[in-house]
C-alpha cells in the first residue's frame, strides 16, 4: 500500500516520514503517475504536480488525493504554505455562488444582456 492509495492512513505517518517521501523526486514522480492515472486529472502536467507535491503537507496531499480539493485549490494551499501568500481560487467560492452563474445553459440566457452592458469581449471567466 502506498501514499496514493485511499486506504492508506496518511495521518498515521509521522511528519518526518511524510517529509522524506516528498523530498524524494522518484517517490513524488511515482505518486504523480498514480494520481494522473485518474481520468479527472489527465489534463494536469506531471512536472507541475510533482512540484506541488514536494511542497505540500500531509493534510493538503490527503485532500487532493481524496478529491476533497481540486488542482487549483492544491496550488493555492501550497502557495500559502510556501510563500505566506493567500488567495482564493474559483473552486473555493463555487459553493457560495448562485447556481445560475455556473450553469452554462442558464448563463446563455442572460448572455445577450451582459454583452449589451460589457461589450462583445465578455468572457464568463472575467465575471
Amino acid at each position: 500500500m502506498t501514499l496514493f492509495d485511499k486506504k492508506f492512513d496518511i495521518d498515521a505517518l509521522g511528519p518526518e516520514v511524510y517529509y522524506s517521501y516528498t523530498k524524494s523526486k522518484v517517490a513524488c514522480e511515482e505518486i504523480a503517475d498514480q494520481l494522473l492515472s485518474d481520468p479527472d486529472l489527465k489534463n494536469n502536467k506531471k512536472s507541475e504536480l510533482v512540484e506541488f507535491l514536494e511542497h505540500s503537507d500531509k493534510g493538503i496531499f490527503k485532500g487532493f488525493r481524496d478529491k476533497e480539493i481540486s488542482m487549483a485549490q492544491l496550488k493555492a494551499r501550497v502557495y500559502k504554505r510556501r510563500f505566506k501568500m493567500d488567495y482564493t481560487c474559483f473552486d473555493d467560492i463555487k459553493a457560495d455562488l448562485d447556481p445560475d452563474w455556473i450553469d452554462p445553459k442558464k448563463t446563455a440566457a442572460f448572455r445577450p444582456k451582459m454583452k449589451m452592458i460589457f461589450g462583445d469581449t465578455l468572457d464568463p471567466a472575467d465575471l
